[in-house]
């Protein structure tokens, strides 16, 4: 697994606080293919791990300080990097106008970020269930809806 080696991290450390990305992109433009390829496979790799770290810790201060049983804070779908990667991809394909503040189709958010999610949408894209709209919850706890992100996607697909 590549790892960012120190001199990569001092590079990349004032960029990821938003100090020095101007000289960050100047010293990458005079960079190698390959060690480019290095520097980001060894970055995914990072973001991996922070984001790994924070599941842990969100879910230990669920499980510590939310008096509810260990096991509960596994049902929290969280952020992570594949998830995110492939939220990209289905907002895309959508309005972002059109989709609510939370929708599994508006990019960046935390549902367009989670895995578990994306693993939902694509499922119903390929199946026959439809991805239904998490905004609006009846009082019965059941979705009122199909998601408006979904209909667009299967606009989109179907077109």
């Amino acid at each position: 697994m590549s790892q960012l080696t120190k001199s990569q991290a001092a590079l990349l450390s004032p960029a990821a606080l938003g100090t020095g990305q101007d000289e960050t992109l100047r010293i990458l433009k005079t960079a190698s293919a390959d060690e480019l390829a290095d520097m980001i496979l060894g970055l995914v790799n990072l973001c991996n791990s922070v984001i790994a770290n924070h599941d842990t810790m969100a879910r230990t201060m669920v499980d510590v300080f939310g008096g509810t049983h260990p096991n509960q804070s596994e049902k929290i779908n969280m952020p992570d990097l594949p998830g995110a990667l492939t939220g990209i991809v289905m907002a895309s394909a959508v309005d972002q106008e059109k989709t609510c503040e939370t929708c599994a189709f508006r990019l960046g958010s935390i549902p367009n970020q989670s895995s578990s999610t994306m693993s939902d949408v694509l499922s119903c894209v390929d199946g026959e269930d439809d991805f239904m709209c998490h905004e609006t919850i009846g009082e019965d706890g059941e979705c009122g809806r199909t998601c408006k992100g979904y209909a667009q996607l299967l606009k989109v697909k179907t077109a």
